[in-house]
């Protein structure tokens, strides 16, 4: 029996071993992030240089003695002890004054907790072998979530205090072996309204952000730009706060309560781009065939996902980018082209195209039976080379295809010659189409000066 347990107890203290050594390989790594007290004896502690979201609390008290146990958020962590992320509260050769949390039996110097979003709990246990006064300080508290409150309640005084903003001082007996303190962490999500207006296609700068606390008022607004930078804050407010002549990107909002200062919210919100379409194309304004021939047309449109032809017959249209398309009879048609950006934002561009029988053209061209004479201060002479019967039809086009005006004008067979005023046009190149009984006589191209 005896040798059984000499055996039992050199397994158990194998195990004790591995054990220690696991953890401390543990420490060891997790060094780098948070230095903490392992012993108590004067032993000097390393600045934390991280940026995570964490808490160290100190206890002081003695001469040259001092402790700390740390506390930190870390995503799939547990309460209890966890092995990728928590160390245990490993005791000197020497008994002196401690601080460590404890969680069930367990007793940790660094716990790794999933982040609070609400409330979060745990005792903290503090014993000293020498009766004395000692003090808690919180420190490297600076990265926790905007809102995140601190409190430490005294089991043995019933007093809580915001351990945050006011070091805690106490006496402590070296008869203690019970939890003397109980740490809660607090951060209350506040209840909000929030409206958010986007741009339009008629102002691409003019989204909106309307936001404002559902209670515990009034409120402090902090609002930031996709950098981070500062760009509005107001202080102590009842009022809804709201950013507008936004441009596209992601904005923040820190809203906290002034009244209670555990409520507190980070918002973020999305302006979309807006994307003008600019739409334009070029195609032939005059097509000569004796048969029916497809028109050329160029798309140069930017900006556009969809596209929609109209090609002013009643009959033709396309959703192609270059469509390839023909008239089947003589006629002025006006062509357009509408286009659609990705935020449903719309442009069109049309033209005219006259399509013409080659036989007329070529009569036309070497008949000259109409001349357009220039006789200055945006003057003209039309001018008839051949007798005309009744009533002639003028239609004045702009380059874009735009009609102008439209007039009638009786032949005067005596001087052969009508004068038409263009003075109020400004200058640039225009199409004069003239009709004699419905039938196109003259497509003239020209340019006002």
């Amino acid at each position: 029996m005896a040798n059984l347990n000499l055996l039992f107890d050199r397994k158990t203290s194998l195990t004790k071993h591995l054990e220690f050594f696991k953890m401390y390989s543990f420490v060891c790594v997790l060094f780098s992030l948070i230095c903490c007290s392992g012993w108590s004896n004067n032993i000097a502690i390393t600045k934390k240089t991280t940026t995570v979201s964490m808490l160290r609390l100190k206890m002081s008290g003695l001469p040259n003695y001092l402790d700390e146990t740390v506390i930190y958020y870390q995503t799939g962590a547990t309460s209890d002890f966890d092995s990728e992320y928590d160390s245990y509260k490993i005791s000197g050769p020497n008994p002196t004054p401690q601080i460590s949390q404890k969680f069930n039996s367990t007793l940790l110097s660094i716990n790794g907790i999933e982040p609070v979003t609400q409330t979060f709990s745990i005792n903290i246990l503090v014993t000293t072998p020498t009766t004395g006064s000692f003090t808690i300080t919180a420190t490297d508290f600076q990265q926790l979530p905007l809102g995140t409150c601190v409190y430490l309640q005294d089991l043995l005084l019933g007093t809580t205090t915001n351990i945050l903003t006011n070091p805690y001082t106490f006496n402590l007996s070296n008869t203690t072996t019970t939890s003397r303190f109980i740490l809660h962490i607090y951060h209350l999500e506040l209840p909000i309204s929030s409206e958010i207006i986007q741009p339009t296609c008629q102002f691409q700068n003019a989204g909106k952000i309307k936001i404002i606390g559902d209670n515990y008022g009034p409120w402090n607004y902090t609002w930031k730009d996709s950098t981070g930078t500062i760009i509005k804050t107001i202080s102590n407010s009842f009022a809804q706060d709201s950013i507008d002549n936004l441009s596209e990107g992601l904005y923040n909002l820190e809203i906290a309560s002034v009244s209670n200062s555990c409520y507190s919210r980070n918002e973020s919100f999305n302006i979309n781009k807006i994307n003008i379409p600019a739409v334009a194309f070029n195609v032939n304004d005059t097509i000569i065939s004796n048969i029916a021939q497809s028109i050329t047309l160029t798309n140069q449109s930017e900006n556009c996902t969809s596209y929609y032809w109209n090609f002013g017959d009643g009959n033709g249209y396309s959703y192609n980018t270059e469509p390839n398309y023909y008239y089947s009879t003589v006629g002025i048609y006006k062509t357009t082209l509408i286009g659609t950006s990705s935020s449903g934002c719309i442009d069109s561009s049309s033209k005219y195209i006259h399509v013409v029988d080659l036989a007329t053209s070529t009569k036309e061209l070497h008949q000259s039976d109409i001349e357009l004479i220039s006789i200055g201060n945006k003057i003209y002479k039309i001018k008839f080379n051949k007798i005309f019967h009744h009533k002639i039809d003028i239609n004045l086009y702009n380059i874009e295809g735009e009609i102008s005006t439209g007039f009638t004008i009786e032949y005067n067979y005596t001087e052969n010659t009508n004068t038409i005023d263009l003075s109020n046009y400004k200058s640039g190149i225009y199409i004069l189409d003239i009709k004699h009984q419905n039938e196109s006589v003259k497509h003239l191209k020209f340019i006002i000066m």
